[in-house]
């Protein structure tokens, strides 16, 4: 899930569902937009959640104000223009802009892409022709606060100049501002998904709905007590020996970093180079690789994952390197 902050025409962006990003104040009476997308009807890997996080997304969007443009499982032609049309309503008009997509993306040599539905992304090659650049949000480039311009500096009193008199001082009342943690709250409250609730838990850990967070994360998880202490997979370098489902062994590398719950994978199997996603739950890791079916990993004690891929045809083991 990608989430960008647009105040006026500057754009940050971060990929989690917690809406972390502080954005510049907003002042009264200011024009909001927001751009609201779900992927989920993808021919290779479909998704379960997207739009309906969309959905919520926009109602609580459009609680706080904004104008919201919506789209379901957009084309790669309809999320172009939809971006283009937000950002030139943004410049003719300014006020402050919030972008939210829920799908597919991928990270190629330091660049980010967001996958539209109704392309078919092989490899690396096809990645720019048939996805969405999240440059093409962030190129809509002013200037960002992330705390807002100094309320000191604005305050500050000025040096009279000699003879002439001092009237009293402004006082500035302070700017409201977006309550991304209820707009974050309002999407995830009836979810049955405990992601959901641990990365609301990671996002604010001192917020309004802690308590009932940590509850329905273990409502979700039909716990009983709260959980002991969680699995760790290890970020780096790994060694990979594996089976394919016709018997033919393979050898390669892996790495493994993690973002927020996030576990990112980037496999070198020979010449190819394969790139996957994925969230652990309790001592299982499950990995997005773009096939129809997931990498299904199980973490051992020394830190080895266990894993079966192709619905348990293909085998492999990732051995942590020294």
């Amino acid at each position: 899930m990608l989430v960008a902050v647009l105040p006026g025409r500057a754009v940050p962006w971060a990929q989690s569902k917690g809406l972390a990003v502080e954005g510049k104040s907003v002042a009264g009476g200011e024009r909001r937009l927001a751009l609201v997308i779900g992927n989920a009807a993808y021919d290779s890997a479909p998704l379960r959640n997207p739009v309906n996080d969309a959905r919520a997304m926009a109602a609580a969007l459009r609680d706080l104000g904004f104008e919201v443009t919506a789209l379901e499982n957009a084309s790669l032609t309809d999320m172009k223009r939809a971006i283009d049309d937000f950002g030139d309503g943004l410049r003719s008009r300014g006020g402050v802009g919030l972008f939210y997509y829920s799908g597919h993306g991928i990270q190629v040599h330091g660049r980010n892409f967001i996958i539209p539905v109704g392309v078919r992304v092989k490899g690396e090659r096809d990645v720019e022709y048939e996805s969405v650049d999240v440059g093409r949000v962030l190129g809509k480039k002013g200037d960002f606060y992330f705390s807002g311009p100094s309320v000191e500096a604005a305050l500050a009193p000025t040096t009279p100049s000699p003879g002439k008199a001092v009237g009293p001082a402004r006082t500035l009342e302070p700017a409201r501002t977006i309550d991304e943690e209820e707009a974050l709250w309002k999407v995830i409250e009836n979810s049955t998904n405990p992601v959901d609730f641990e990365e609301y838990l990671s996002a604010f850990p001192q917020g309004r709905f802690v308590m009932a967070a940590r509850a329905k994360l273990r409502q979700v998880r039909h716990e009983e007590s709260p959980r002991g202490p969680d699995v760790v997979v290890r970020t780096g370098s790994y060694r990979v020996q594996g089976t394919n489902p016709n018997g033919s062994p393979y050898r390669g590398t892996l790495s493994i970093e993690r973002s927020g719950s996030l576990y990112l994978f980037r496999w070198q199997i020979g010449k190819d180079t394969f790139q996957g996603q994925g969230t652990l739950n309790d001592r299982t890791l499950t990995i997005d690789w773009g096939s129809p079916d997931p990498i299904i990993y199980q973490v051992m004690n020394d830190g080895t994952l266990e894993g079966t891929w192709a619905k348990g045809q293909g085998k492999e083991n990732v051995i942590p390197e020294q």
